[in-house]
């Protein structure tokens, strides 16, 4: 087989003005062939570095937001501010289930808020659809803040998604949907 190429054109950098033809493109870093592999490796160092100290300080102003949208949440406010700042922190990896869970229960118990407890819980359950737990916490504040019809839904939901999912803590789930629906039979 015989192949034969003609170059029909010629290609110039747009700033240098000069053909990469029989030079090749010129590296911005330069080094010998032999050090390339500890330049290369001390470069991505380098790099990752910078990238890890630009991450942490995104992170703390996550954070940073969360606590505010915490700290100033009252009732008359929407959950919107709270709700949208969990799903950030989220998906960037910040917080899980079970964080978002101990922020409600000290909300709940420690702080005395409620309210924002509710709304934490709120967040958890849209952010863990699939937990079982997550309605279970929410259906409490929610009963706490005396919306029983509502508390006994989300304990309904509770035990549905622990039956689905052979929750091991699905006695408990239906246990507090029984102490619910008695609150409300009682008179």
């Amino acid at each position: 087989e015989l192949v034969l190429q003609v170059a029909v054109c010629e290609t110039f950098n747009a700033v240098t003005q000069t053909s990469w033809e029989k030079v090749g493109v010129i590296p911005h870093i330069t080094t010998q062939s032999e050090d390339a592999f500890k330049k290369a490796k001390a470069l991505a160092k380098g790099a990752a570095k910078q990238h890890r100290s630009q991450l942490i300080a995104s992170y703390e102003v996550l954070l940073k937001k969360m606590e505010l949208a915490i700290e100033g949440f009252t009732p008359s406010q929407s959950d919107t501010l709270i709700i949208r700042t969990f799903e950030l922190c989220h998906q960037v990896g910040l917080i899980n289930e079970s964080v978002v869970n101990s922020m409600g229960y000290e909300m709940l118990g420690g702080k005395k808020r409620p309210h924002t407890a509710e709304v934490i819980f709120k967040a958890n359950m849209m952010l863990y659809p699939n937990s079982a737990n997550t309605y279970d916490s929410y259906a409490e504040s929610l009963l706490v803040n005396g919306k029983l019809q509502q508390a006994i839904e989300n304990y309904h939901s509770a035990v549905d998604i622990g039956t689905a999912n052979e929750d091991p803590s699905l006695s408990i789930y239906r246990e507090n949907l029984e102490k619910a629906k008695k609150e409300l039979a009682e008179p």
